[in-house]
Formats: C-alpha cells, sequence, structure tokens
C-alpha cells in the first residue's frame, strides 16, 4: 500500500512538473515597453524633494529613485536586463510616458463624466 501511494505521489509531480508553464503575456503599458524595448519615466524639473534636476541636469529625488525600483522591478519581470531607460519632462502628452512622477490634480477636466 505504501508504494502504490509512493508511486502515485511520484507520477502525480512528474504530471504536474511537465505540464507547460502559463506565462501571461504582458498587456497594457507593460506590452508596450516590452515591444518598444523603452521604459519611459516623466519627471518634474523643479518639485524639491520629489523630482528635480542635480548640478549636471540629471533628473533626481524620491520620485525618481521609487521609478528606478519601478524600472528594476519591471526588468526582472520582463526578463530585459539591459532595458532602455528615458527620463523626459512632463510637458509632453501624458500617452508618450510609461511612469509619471508628477502630482496628480483633481479637478473638473479629470472627473468622469
Amino acid at each position: 500500500m505504501k508504494r502504490a501511494i509512493a508511486v502515485f505521489a511520484t507520477l502525480c509531480v512528474l504530471a504536474v512538473a511537465s505540464m507547460p508553464a502559463n506565462a501571461q503575456e504582458p498587456e497594457g503599458t507593460l506590452k508596450k515597453v516590452k515591444e518598444t524595448g523603452t521604459f519611459t519615466v516623466g519627471h518634474r524639473d523643479s518639485s524639491v524633494p520629489l523630482s528635480y534636476l542635480d548640478d549636471k541636469l540629471k533628473p533626481v529625488g524620491f520620485s525618481i529613485e521609487l521609478c528606478r525600483h519601478v524600472v528594476e522591478a519591471v526588468k526582472a519581470k520582463l526578463g530585459m536586463p539591459d532595458l532602455k531607460v528615458v527620463y523626459t519632462p512632463v510637458t509632453p502628452p501624458p500617452a508618450s510616458r510609461s511612469l509619471p512622477t508628477t502630482p496628480l490634480t483633481s479637478n473638473a477636466a479629470r472627473l468622469p463624466i
């Protein structure tokens, strides 16, 4: 009886191990990032301490640090260690940014109708 249980358990383990992994294809922003190979971070130039430019005109600040952690997680999730990261000021249209670092204002233009 013990041998039959051991054989059954072994067969169950082998059956599960041989099943293909159900890897989901990314959707939305992750899909765009994977297709383009670029992660775009929108930033403010003078929102100290959240997002601002240093003396070398590179974006720095708390929000930028958070975005760097998000970028590392996305690189790992998509298996893209060489993912290109582009920092762009928030003046372009929002659709061009993967992750904006700007504070959101609740106003009539943003409320659903």
